[in-house]
C-alpha cells in the first residue's frame, strides 16, 4: 500500500510540474499572456444575451475594453445568474456552466458564483501550479495523506447545492479528481452529512485515524485551532467510533460515508490531558510535513499560533483566493498574480486609475477586478493589496487586508450588514444601536480566558430609560447574523462565540475609549456602524460582558474601572 501511495504522489508531482514549468514562462511575458486570456475570455463571453447592447466585441482590445466596459459587481450580474440557475440560460458565457458555488455578500446574504468549464480550467491553472511548487520545495508532503479542507457549506444550504460544491477536489479533471481522493486524508463524502457539525466531527475521526498525515491545508487557521479543540469536546465519542468502526449515534446522518476505525488513535486519545498541545499533535501526526493557512492581515495571530504547535512542519500561507476567481499563489518565498488564469486590472487606490497587470509598480496599493471564464468582466474585490516586488515581469503582493468589512474567521460582515441590524433595532426595540464591534479571540479573552473564539458585539444605548432583557436582543442578533452565509458558517464550525448585546449609558463612551487608544483626536471621531475591536477592552465593557457569560465569574461593581 505504502508503494503505491507514493506511485500516486509521484504521478500528481509529474503532471503539477508541466503546470509550474507554464505558470513560469507565463511570468516571463506577462503583457502577451494577458492580452490572450482577455481574447480567449472574450471570445465566449462576447455575444452572450447578459451583454447584448453594450460595446463588448469578443476582438477588441485591451484599451477600449477599459475604456468602454464598466467596473462591476455581483448585483451587476445578480439577474442573469438567477436566469442561469432557473433557466440553464447560459447568460454570462457559452462556456457551459458546471456548477453554482454559494458564498457571503456585502450587499447580500448569499451570493451564487458561476463555475463554468472555462473558469474551472483557469482556477486549475492555478491549484496545479501551487502544487507542482510544494512538492518541490517541501519532499515530506511526497507520501502519506493530505488534508484539504472542504468547501464548507451551512446547514441551511445543504438542499439547495449539489455533492459538487462541497468538494474541493471538483475543480481537477475527473482523472486527477480520482488519483488525489486517493491519498485525501478525509473522503470527499463527509461533505454529503446532513448537517455541519456531523461533516466536522467526520472529518475529524478521520484525520485522527491517518497517522500518516503528511499536509494539513486549511483556509483559516482559526478553523484548525478550533479543530483541535474538538478533541477535547468529543474525546469519548471519537474514541468509541474509533475502536468500533461505527458512526453510533450519527450513523443516519453519516450514511454515505465509511467509518474510520484505528486502535492507535484510540489508545492515544485515551492518555491525552485536558489540552491538545504540541507533544501530543506530534505523537498524532509524527510525518507531519506542511501546513497551509492564511497568515496575513487579521489571520496573522492565529496562524502563529498554529505553526507553534507543529514546531517541525513548514508552514506556507495562502495566496488571495476569492470564490470569484484566484488572484495570487504561493510560489516559492512570494505571492506572484495567477498570471495565467484570468484577466486582471487593478484600481490604484491612491490615484483611482485602472492599470493592467504588466503597467504595475513596486509600492503601489491596489485592488484587484478580475476578468474570468465564468463570464464575469472588471468583477472588483474588495480587497487591498501591495505590489512588494517581482517574479520575473510577473507582479508580487502582500495582501493587507479587507477594504470594507470584519473578517474574525472568513465571516466578512458588511458596513452595509451592520447598518442594516442597527436600523433594525433602533425601529424595533427600545434601545439606541452604537455600532457592531468585532472582538478578535486575543481581545475576547479579556472576558472569557479560555475562549479564543472571538465574539461580535452590538453596542446599544438604553432608550426612553428602558433596560430590555440583553440576552433576549442578543438572540435577535445571532438569528439576524446568521443570515450572512459564512457568519453562519463560522459559528456553525465554532470559530465564533455567540453575538452579544450590551445595553449601557456608556455605550458611546466604550466606543470613543477605543478609539482614543488608537491614537485618534476626540474631536475627529466618527462612529462607523462596524469597526474591528483591535486594543484591550476598558473594564467596565468587560464587566458588562461577563454578564452575559454565565460560565465566567462576574466581576464585582467595585473593581470595575470607571471610564
Amino acid at each position: 500500500m505504502t508503494n503505491i501511495n507514493r506511485a500516486l504522489h509521484r504521478a500528481t508531482q509529474f503532471w503539477c510540474n508541466s503546470h509550474q514549468q507554464r505558470f513560469v514562462k507565463a511570468t516571463q511575458d506577462v503583457q502577451t499572456v494577458q492580452k490572450n486570456a482577455l481574447q480567449r475570455i472574450l471570445s465566449k463571453s462576447g455575444d452572450a444575451i447578459a451583454h447584448t447592447g453594450s460595446s463588448l466585441s469578443p476582438t477588441m482590445n485591451w484599451k477600449d475594453f477599459a475604456n468602454d466596459i464598466p467596473i462591476s459587481n455581483y448585483d451587476s450580474w445578480k439577474p442573469w445568474i438567477a436566469s442561469d440557475r432557473d433557466n440553464g440560460l447560459q447568460a454570462l458565457t457559452s462556456s457551459p456552466t458546471e456548477r453554482f458555488q454559494p458564498t457571503s455578500g456585502s450587499t447580500s446574504a448569499v451570493k451564487w458564483i458561476p463555475y463554468s468549464q472555462d473558469f474551472l480550467a483557469e482556477i486549475n491553472c492555478a491549484l496545479m501550479a501551487w502544487i507542482g511548487d510544494i512538492y518541490q520545495s517541501t519532499p515530506g508532503i511526497n507520501r502519506g495523506y493530505h488534508y484539504w479542507s472542504v468547501s464548507w457549506i451551512p446547514t441551511s444550504l445543504r438542499g439547495d447545492v449539489d455533492e459538487n460544491v462541497n468538494d474541493d477536489l471538483k475543480v481537477l479533471p475527473w482523472w486527477k479528481r480520482w488519483i488525489a481522493g486517493q491519498y485525501m486524508a478525509v473522503p470527499d463524502t463527509v461533505a454529503q452529512a446532513k448537517s455541519s457539525e456531523d461533516t466536522l466531527f467526520a472529518s475529524l475521526a478521520w484525520l485522527l485515524s491517518r497517522r500518516d498525515l503528511t499536509m494539513l491545508s486549511v483556509w483559516s487557521p482559526t478553523f484548525a485551532l478550533s479543530l483541535f479543540e474538538q478533541i477535547i469536546e468529543h474525546r469519548d465519542e471519537l474514541i468509541d467510533v474509533l475502536h468500533r468502526g461505527h458512526w453510533l449515534d450519527r450513523s443516519a446522518s453519516l450514511e454515505k460515508t465509511r467509518c474510520p476505525s484505528s486502535a492507535s488513535t484510540a489508545a492515544l486519545l485515551k492518555s491525552l490531558g485536558n489540552t491538545v498541545d504540541t507533544e501530543f499533535l506530534n505523537r498524532l501526526w509524527p510525518d507531519l510535513a506542511l501546513i497551509s493557512s492564511w497568515d496575513t492581515a487579521s489571520s496573522k495571530i492565529w496562524a502563529d499560533k498554529l505553526q507553534h504547535l507543529f514546531p517541525n512542519a513548514a508552514f506556507q500561507g495562502k495566496g488571495l483566493w476569492a470564490t470569484e476567481g484566484v488572484v495570487t499563489i504561493p510560489f516559492g518565498d512570494r505571492y506572484p498574480l495567477s498570471v495565467n488564469s484570468h484577466y486582471y486590472e487593478f484600481l490604484d487606490l491612491s490615484s483611482n486609475d485602472v492599470v493592467p497587470a504588466w503597467k504595475l509598480e513596486k509600492g503601489m496599493e491596489v485592488s484587484p477586478l478580475l476578468t474570468t471564464g465564468s463570464g464575469f468582466l472588471r468583477y472588483k474585490l474588495n480587497d487591498k493589496l501591495v505590489v512588494d516586488g517581482f517574479l520575473n515581469q510577473c507582479p508580487c503582493f502582500e495582501f493587507r487586508g479587507r477594504l470594507d468589512g470584519t473578517d474574525l474567521a472568513g465571516e466578512k460582515i458588511s458596513a452595509e450588514t451592520s447598518q442594516s441590524i442597527i436600523t433594525q433595532f433602533t425601529k424595533e426595540f427600545s434601545v439606541t444601536p452604537v455600532s457592531l464591534v468585532a472582538i478578535p479571540g486575543n481581545h475576547w479573552q479579556q472576558v472569557v480566558p479560555n475562549d479564543s473564539r472571538g465574539c461580535y458585539v452590538l453596542l446599544c444605548e438604553p432608550s426612553h430609560n428602558q433596560m430590555p432583557n440583553e440576552r433576549v436582543l442578543s438572540t435577535a442578533l445571532e438569528q439576524e447574523l446568521q443570515k450572512n452565509f459564512h457568519y453562519q458558517l463560522a459559528r456553525e464550525l465554532k470559530q465564533i462565540a455567540p453575538a452579544k448585546i450590551v445595553i449601557s449609558n456608556n455605550a458611546s463612551d466604550f466606543y470613543m475609549y477605543r478609539c482614543l487608544q488608537r491614537g485618534m483626536a476626540k474631536g475627529n471621531i466618527k462612529i462607523e456602524p462596524l469597526v474591528l475591536w483591535n486594543t484591550g477592552l476598558p473594564d467596565a465593557f468587560v464587566y458588562a460582558l461577563r454578564q452575559q457569560c454565565q460560565s465566567v465569574p462576574l466581576l464585582s461593581p467595585e473593581d470595575v474601572v470607571t471610564l
